[in-house]
């Protein structure tokens, strides 16, 4: 569970996630998230819990790359991408959940789907690329 490619491949999504992530969230959506402060931390103290932001998306990362070698059938982009729009599906269906039970406004709901379904196809297809260069 533990070896090298494992390695290699969760540090190269979780540099693209953590990336990814900062550009969806911290400049894209900005606008979105100003009229939610009364439900949301101050960006400063969101600052001081960064700390749970990066150790989220390195288990994340590791997950995803834990299950992608799981079943790697050395198919190419076509494989990352399939992968990665599957469990883009998956981790996308708790905002539905959200927008159900929390008073998040649905265009938001929909950004999010949107940008995390090509979070990880994009990260399914570097996954595939990266994992089958990588001698085990």
């Amino acid at each position: 569970m533990f070896n090298k490619r494992l390695l290699i491949c969760t540090l190269v999504v979780f540099v693209f996630m953590f990336f990814y992530e900062f550009v969806f969230h911290g400049v894209l959506l900005r606008a979105d998230y100003e009229p939610l402060t009364a439900i949301m931390r101050s960006e400063e103290a969101s600052q001081g819990l960064m700390h749970f932001m990066i150790l989220g998306l390195l288990v994340m990362s590791w997950v995803l790359c834990v299950i992608f070698e799981r079943g790697y059938e050395n198919k190419g982009l076509a494989e990352g991408a399939r992968f990665g729009l599957i469990l883009g599906i998956l981790m996308s269906a708790p905002s539905l959940i959200f927008f159900a039970v929390m008073q998040f406004p649905g265009d938001l709901i929909v950004k999010w789907i949107i940008g995390g379904l090509l979070e990880l196809v994009v990260a399914g297809m570097l996954l595939a690329t990266v994992y089958g260069k990588i001698k085990a």
